[in-house]
C-alpha cells in the first residue's frame, strides 16, 4: 500500500471521506464550534451517521461536552417531531368531532351526529364545508 493511502472495506473508505471533508469545511468555518453549532452540523446526519461524526468531531479536537449536547438536543427534538401524517389523523379527527357536534345540534339526534361523524372522518374538508354553508351547529327550520 502506498504512503498516505488508507484501506477501506468494501468501499467503505469513500464515504468516511466524503465525512472527513465536510468535517474540514465545518471547522474551518467554526474552529471552536459551541454546542448549537455542533448540532447544526450533526442534524444533517442520522443514525449511525451522526454517530460516527460526532466521534469524528472528537478526535479532531471538538469538546466532548459540546458534541454531546448537539447530541442531547438533537435527540429531544427528534422526540417531538410530529409527522405530515400525524397532522392529518389529528386534523381528521378534529373535522369528524365538529362534523358530530354539527349534526348533533343540527338534527338533535345522536344517529345523525353518528352519521356527520363517519361522513366527517372519510370526507374531512367536503363535509366542513357543508356543516358551514348550512350554518353550523344551527338546528333545522
Amino acid at each position: 500500500m502506498q504512503p498516505g493511502m488508507r484501506a477501506t472495506l468494501l468501499g467503505l473508505g469513500e464515504a468516511s471521506d466524503q465525512l472527513d471533508r465536510e468535517i474540514d469545511g465545518f471547522l474551518l468555518r467554526a474552529p471552536k464550534p459551541t454546542s448549537s453549532e455542533v448540532s447544526s452540523f450533526l442534524q444533517l446526519y442520522s443514525g449511525e451517521d451522526r454517530s460516527r461524526a460526532a466521534r469524528r468531531l472528537i478526535e479532531r479536537g471538538v469538546s466532548p461536552t459540546a458534541v454531546s449536547n448537539a447530541l442531547s438536543w438533537l435527540d429531544t427534538s427528534s422526540k417531538f417531531r410530529i409527522s405530515a401524517n400525524t397532522w392529518k389523523g389529528i386534523l381528521t379527527l378534529a373535522s369528524a368531532a365538529a362534523s358530530a357536534y354539527h349534526g348533533y345540534r343540527r338534527n338533535q339526534s345522536i344517529p345523525w351526529a353518528a352519521v356527520w361523524f363517519a361522513f366527517g372522518t372519510i370526507f374531512p374538508i367536503f363535509t366542513s364545508v357543508i356543516a358551514l354553508a348550512q350554518g353550523y351547529a344551527k338546528p333545522k327550520r
